[in-house]
């Protein structure tokens, strides 16, 4: 049986295409599996969070209304966070009415220290009153999004 050497190149060249160009349904079936992958890697990692922080509340509570915990450990983290609050402030005050602080050398400093406070603050002002109730929706739908 001879072999039509049109017909070979080709057929030769449909393999070579089809080594180096696959399928292209089957490039959207690794895509479609690499975001199933993210997807389940958040989901988890939302999940772990959640976790987290409702242990560490649960935790928070315990020793708040344990009689068995020391009082200096009932009341430290409350006084941390009413000592940095109050800190913060009287810093803040500083800054904004005395300006002899302010030199080229330490200025930026000194924005640098108001900016991590101000994130302090947030965090702490989040701990003790809880999340935003736009942050409560966001949170349910990021849910109902990762169970679909």
């Amino acid at each position: 049986m001879a072999v039509d050497p049109i017909t070979a190149a080709i057929d030769f060249g449909s393999r070579v295409v089809s080594a180096i160009w696959p399928d292209a349904t089957e490039k959207q079936k690794a895509e479609a599996q690499a975001v199933i992958a993210e997807l389940a890697h958040t989901e988890n990692m939302f999940a772990k969070e959640v976790e987290d922080r409702d242990s560490a509340r649960k935790r928070e509570a315990e020793v708040a209304t344990s009689e068995a915990a020391p009082y200096i450990a009932r009341i430290t983290p409350t006084l941390l966070a009413l000592g940095t609050i109050l800190l913060s402030f009287i810093l803040f005050y500083i800054v904004a009415f005395d300006t002899s602080i302010f030199s080229n050398a330490n200025k930026d400093i000194i924005i640098y220290i108001l900016g991590v406070l101000s994130a302090i603050d947030t965090q702490i002002i989040g701990y003790y009153f809880g999340s935003s109730s736009g942050s409560v929706e966001k949170t349910k739908t990021l849910e109902s999004m990762l169970r679909k």
